[in-house]
């Protein structure tokens, strides 16, 4: 099964909280899923901008990236954030790749308009394609990939890329079985579960009711778009503090809710 997680930036917050995601990634890499990581890290790159006193600019409620934002964007997501999520994979005995733009030019995009003017939020772009030869190539492997959300401009200029929509364009491109998002610290109107498998319909009603936050407007968007586009299965994660990532497995096959309570043990392959 081919399968694109997408992971916020605030599991790198918590050593403990990324050892059990990465757990739960080895544990479907086993299981058989060949699967690509998209992460994201704002909350890092916000952190960084300040060490190094560049101020932050926000137009619309989205980051203004100039060049030296950008900068300081590849050398945390590409550099700081995709090597600690890889090897922290790794260490559960799997092959990791790490896919970083600069090295290796697997996403392609192009500027994303603002009020249809190009470039108005500088280095910010949307996903119009993957390599994608190259990259079943290496799930065939049994290779985890490790993607930070960045991607290379016809320009030959790296661009940063809005996460949710990031891991739905590559699950999309990739034509993925299954995408699950993993929502961190965001509110989750109308969703009590923690994992939940979304349907239009479900999105359709969320997005309705007022009063739902822009970040939760963008993720079900992005979850939409990759519904819409044929991904068979979108499930969406409060977190991944115990075993919620492999509740999510046996969700995207039922309707109902996950079979098995936390405390239970680690489904078999015939399970999954």
């Amino acid at each position: 099964m081919k399968t694109v997680i997408r992971v916020p930036g605030s599991v790198f917050a918590d050593r403990e909280a990324l050892a059990r995601l990465a757990a739960q990634i080895g544990t479907l890499a086993q299981l058989g899923h060949r699967m690509l990581v998209v992460h994201g890290g704002n909350c890092f790159v916000s952190a960084e901008l300040r060490r190094i006193g560049v101020p932050e600019h926000f137009e619309g409620g989205l980051r203004v990236v100039d060049r030296m934002t950008r900068d300081a964007s590849v050398r945390v997501l590409a550099g700081q954030l995709t090597q600690c999520l890889a090897a922290a994979v790794s260490r559960e005995g799997r092959r990791v790749l790490g896919l970083s733009p600069a090295t290796a030019p697997c996403f392609r995009c192009e500027t994303l308009f603002r009020e249809n003017v190009p470039g108005k939020l500088g280095y910010e772009g949307y996903l119009i394609g993957v390599d994608r030869r190259l990259i079943d190539s290496l799930l065939d492997q049994e290779i985890v990939l490790v993607a930070p959300s960045l991607a290379l401009a016809a320009s030959r200029e790296i661009q940063c890329i809005q996460t949710d929509h990031m891991a739905a364009a590559c699950a999309e491109y990739l034509q993925a079985d299954l995408l699950l998002f993993i929502s961190g610290r965001d509110p989750l109107p109308l969703i009590h579960e923690e994992v939940i498998r979304l349907s239009v319909d479900k999105i359709i009603r969320i997005l309705g009711r007022t009063g739902t936050a822009d970040r939760i407007v963008v993720k079900l968007e992005a979850a939409r778009r990759a519904l819409d586009a044929g991904v068979k299965s979108v499930v969406l994660i409060r977190s991944a503090r115990k075993q919620e990532l492999l509740d999510a497995v046996v969700t995207s096959r039922s309707h109902s809710h996950p079979p098995f309570s936390s405390s239970a043990p680690h489904p078999s392959p015939a399970d999954i």
